[in-house]
């Protein structure tokens, strides 16, 4: 997951925002490789490849490629007024946006739907948003080892969150709506399914070595960071694993 927090900041941004803000309709692509270049061509969610190398069957068992897509956080069908605003727009996977997370925008508790940008601060949604929020506060990785041998890596909640608490229940939400948790028990042969499981088992490939040197503090952490780059990966993930902020789960007996 990518932590995006300042992008809206930037120089570059505040240019595009300029730009934006003379389009007539309103052309939110303009954001797209800002968001792109920050999140260094994943997914800030479930960390997918958009770079079109990333392909899963759909349901006609056709070929589909996982691709990038500016999506309206807060979706249009109940916030008419937020088509235009450029706060409510987030790059996903089309995974992520078209198939799992689709028009759902869950609240905590009852809640009133914001009818303007200005008084959003006053919703309290379900659903993470890295642009905004702070997502080692709410997620801990885990990476997984399945008594059948198989490897995953999974997020989960936070362990410091209150249970029911909001936090605690918006990353609860965020897990369950777009599928980084509990993939492991998993038995679908549900086609976004299989391949979000194949993407985390990559990630687990990708970054078991490196979390389990963080750990020890091994002498062979600088070697497997070196070997890293060289592989030209660029997970957010590496954030959770610098901070530590990960568990190795390794079944008994």
């Amino acid at each position: 997951m990518r932590d995006m927090r300042g992008l809206r900041d930037s120089d570059v941004y505040k240019s595009a925002l300029e730009h934006f803000k003379d389009t007539n309709p309103c052309q939110h692509n303009i954001f797209k490789n800002l968001h792109i270049e920050r999140t260094e061509n994943r997914c800030p969610i479930c960390e997918c490849l958009i770079d079109g190398s990333v392909h899963r069957k759909n349901i006609k068992n056709k070929d589909a490629v996982i691709t990038g897509t500016i999506d309206h956080f807060r979706p249009t069908e109940y916030y008419p007024n937020f088509k235009c605003e450029d706060k409510n727009y987030l790059l996903l996977c089309s995974d992520c946006n078209n198939v799992l997370k689709k028009s759902l925008f869950p609240l905590y508790g009852s809640q009133t739907r914001a009818t303007s940008i200005l008084n959003v601060n006053s919703e309290k949604p379900l659903l993470v948003n890295p642009i905004d929020d702070d997502i080692e506060e709410l997620f801990t990785l885990l990476f997984i080892f399945r008594p059948d041998g198989s490897k995953i890596l999974e997020v989960a909640i936070h362990p410091t969150l209150a249970e029911e608490s909001y936090l605690y229940e918006k990353a609860k939400k965020s897990i369950e709506i777009f599928k980084l948790g509990e993939c492991h028990t998993s038995n679908s042969t549900d086609n976004v399914q299989i391949c979000r499981i194949g993407i985390l088992r990559k990630h687990f490939e990708d970054l078991y070595e490196i979390a389990l040197a963080f750990k020890n503090n091994s002498s062979e952490l600088r070697v497997l960071l070196q070997e890293y780059k060289t592989r030209n990966n660029k997970h957010g993930f590496m954030k959770f694993i610098k901070n530590k902020n990960f568990k190795i789960i390794i079944p008994q007996g």
